[in-house]
């Protein structure tokens, strides 16, 4: 699944990247950030590919949008809540109340060969884009104003 968070009117993008630095980059139980991978903003957003811990096999992508917007690709919902509670929440630059946070949930499909589409609240796109976050960062950067 692919969530969209709207939390806060902005993220301080240096306690973001610091908070992650700190928990030496283990997000939640099993999920860390994937090796190798540089935590550096590229304008607006910050988007990283993260792991398992015991495959070490790819599990989903998190892309922060400064303006207090967060979208999780591939996570299950605790793991969600987990690093929006231990991680997000504490960079957030006038949090929303909890009655005005608003999400957004839709859903993904990796077929054999298909170009990238969304089709009734599903994206579609072939199994060989799985991994490719720029072509994930063109679908979520519109989703992420829905």
């Amino acid at each position: 699944r692919i969530m969209v968070y709207c939390i806060a009117e902005k993220f301080s993008k240096l306690d973001l990247i610091k908070r992650i630095i700190e928990s030496k980059a283990k997000l939640c139980d099993g999920i860390a950030i994937e090796p190798g991978e540089k935590l550096e903003w590229e304008g607006d957003v910050l988007q990283f590919p993260c792991c398992s811990l015991w495959t070490g096999s790819h599990i989903g992508d998190i892309f922060f949008f400064h303006f207090g917007v967060v979208v999780f690709w591939g996570f299950e919902d605790i793991q969600e809540s987990i690093i929006l509670e231990s991680i997000v929440n504490s960079c957030s630059i006038d949090p929303l109340p909890s009655s005005e946070i608003e999400d957004e949930e839709f859903r993904f499909q990796y077929t054999e060969g298909e170009r990238p589409r969304i089709q009734n609240d599903t994206i579609i796109m072939g199994v060989h884009l799985s991994q490719n976050s720029i072509i994930k960062l063109g679908i979520v950067y519109p989703v992420r104003h829905s």
